[in-house]
């Protein structure tokens, strides 16, 4: 019910922490940052590009995991695909000015078997001021 409530964008913002573990469907961020209260916590973690930097080396999963997922990755549309290094905290600051980043760690392979590139973010939304 709420999800419904976030997508048709009609949600004031009321949550002190929205927590997003393995999703992205960009559309659907104006909404989730405009659920959170100033003050509120935004903790995400999703799978990066795996652009052959450090913790997403070329190789350093599994060469079969890699093919599949490249295959079926290949059919997604653009606003489901992996993130881009430095694309969460991007969006967030295109939406809302003023955030005190806790974490952001985009070095580190998720702790899955395959070893995939994964993003980790925690930021509070500050007060907009001026």
């Amino acid at each position: 019910m709420r999800r419904l409530m976030l997508c048709r964008g009609d949600a004031a913002p009321r949550f002190d922490m929205i927590l997003v573990v393995r999703f992205i469907e960009r559309p659907l961020m104006p909404a989730l940052v405009g659920a959170l209260r100033e003050g509120g916590y935004f903790v995400y973690g999703h799978f990066l590009e795996d652009d052959g930097a450090e913790g997403g080396a070329e190789g350093e999963w599994s060469g079969d995991s890699k093919k599949r997922l490249k295959k079926r990755a290949a059919k997604w549309p653009e606003d489901r695909k992996p993130l881009k290094r430095g694309e969460l905290l991007s969006i967030l600051r295109a939406l809302h000015a003023e955030w005190e980043v806790i974490l952001l760690d985009e070095t580190k392979p998720a702790s899955l078997g395959d070893k995939r590139p994964f993003v980790r973010l925690v930021a509070k939304k500050k007060k907009l001021t001026g």
